[in-house]
């Protein structure tokens, strides 16, 4: 369905940098599709941009409105498009709002459009958690970090990125395991030495069982260093730097990843 908001009209500047991030993400026949569907069947040899520029600012111009250029959006942004590839569609979706937030426009992770309180200028905050967001996508973040700390880290909050994250890994060990514990004790009870109950390999040899022990351990340090203390600290206290919330970003990332090939034991 069209998105109807007939009020919103984008400017040329908005329309370019759209129709630039959308070059980048979709081929020329994916463009050539996309355009069909909005009625505008146009296959000029243009390039990608230059192309989806040219037709979303006389589409506006037709309909005295967005409707179509936002439509076109949703089109793209589906997320069933991205089953196979989370992280490029949380990207997309980032690179999207961060230029739709100056025309008071969002995309959910749904894929449809919310109304946002409308950004104005583009402060030096806001500068530096692009440039935070690029680095942990060039090193490929596992999605369920970047999704579970994405708002702290828009906001250049990196104590409160570094403790909302470490969350996405008690939420994922629960999931698994079904227990309805929190920190050290979820991981001391979901990798008793004994009575295992998530293995991220087949614990057959006694190297297989040091790595699921150093896994536990590297968890432990994980929620006693970020977790435990932070929730208890003040902020002031506990400064963290940019290159200190990456690095923990991405052995949370490399954790997400060991969990998501872990099995829980049946007893």
């Amino acid at each position: 369905m069209v998105f109807k908001i007939s009020t919103i009209i984008l400017d040329e500047n908005t329309i370019e940098q759209i129709s630039k991030t959308l070059g980048e993400y979709l081929t020329g026949s994916q463009i050539t599709e996309f355009l069909s569907k909005i009625g505008i069947n146009e296959n000029s040899p243009n390039t990608k941009w230059r192309r989806l520029n040219f037709c979303f600012q006389m589409k506006q111009n037709q309909d005295k409105c967005a409707n179509n250029i936002l439509h076109f959006i949703e089109l793209v942004v589906k997320p069933v498009r991205f089953v196979n590839d989370k992280d490029r569609f949380y990207e997309l979706l980032t690179d999207l709002n961060d230029i739709l937030i100056f025309s008071g426009l969002k995309i959910n992770e749904q894929g449809k459009f919310t109304l946002v309180k409308k950004v104005t200028t583009l402060s030096e905050a806001q500068e530096r958690a692009s440039k935070l967001r690029k680095v942990l996508y060039d090193r490929h973040i596992h999605t369920d970090v970047l999704k579970f700390c994405k708002p702290e880290l828009l906001q250049e909050n990196y104590f409160h990125a570094v403790f909302e994250a470490t969350k996405s890994i008690s939420d994922k060990l629960r999931n698994i395991s079904g227990l309805p514990l929190d920190g050290n004790k979820l991981v001391y009870t979901v990798f008793d030495k004994n009575k295992p109950l998530i293995a991220i390999n087949s614990l057959r040899t006694p190297s297989e069982k040091d790595e699921q022990n150093g896994f536990k351990n590297l968890l432990v340090g994980i929620f006693s260093m970020f977790r435990n203390t932070l929730a208890h600290e003040a902020k002031i206290y506990w400064p963290i730097s940019e290159q200190d919330a990456v690095d923990l970003l991405t052995t949370l990332s490399f954790i997400h990843r060991k969990l998501d090939n872990a099995v829980k034991i049946p007893y």
